[in-house]
């Protein structure tokens, strides 16, 4: 990450912020299916865990006293839909219920956890680039200088290559 620096100091947590966002982006520009999913989980597992906490404070809140405001947010945030007219009854149903999706998203974050060590097994170094870099060379019929190459072009070149390797695989 320190080639993201051009001059002066920057701190670890920024370098890591902004090495986030441009693997975001190249992810996304070569439609890279596997870690879009991944992403995909991990936004998942943060809200869901959020909405959780969010929503057994509200039911703490509410076996205390009766709230509309918080009962509304339940109902129409958090998507827990009871009628809260018998509170004590609604809210052990509304437990339940946020037990069930606790369940669900240990069950996501174990997915999203699974495929990140995949990935990390998997970890994609200047040699893979430049021998990915030779074999699209060579499916093109001319050498492609990496000096010359842009990330945009690069994923341009990616992502045509791997959209005609599939079409020909599909017509095998």
């Amino acid at each position: 990450m320190k080639y993201l620096v051009k001059s002066g100091t920057v701190r670890t947590e920024k370098l890591i912020e902004i090495w986030t966002a441009i693997s975001d982006e190249f992810r996304q520009i070569i439609h890279d299916i596997d870690s879009n999913y991944e992403f995909d989980l991990q936004k998942e597992v943060f809200a869901d865990d959020k909405k959780i906490l969010a929503a057994i404070a509200i039911v703490n809140q509410l076996r205390v006293r009766r709230n509309e405001e918080l009962i509304s947010i339940l109902k129409n945030d958090l998507d827990f839909r009871l009628n809260y007219v018998d509170l004590s009854r609604d809210l052990d149903l509304t437990l339940k219920q946020i037990k069930f999706r606790t369940i669900q998203l240990r069950l996501k974050d174990s997915e999203q956890k699974e495929l990140s060590e995949k990935k990390s097994d998997k970890r994609f170094t200047e040699y893979d680039f430049m021998e990915q870099l030779d074999v699209i060379s060579e499916a093109r019929g001319y050498h492609i200088k990496i000096d010359d190459l842009t990330v945009l072009e690069y994923t341009a070149i990616y992502n045509r290559f791997k959209n005609d390797l599939e079409r020909k695989l599909r017509n095998v």
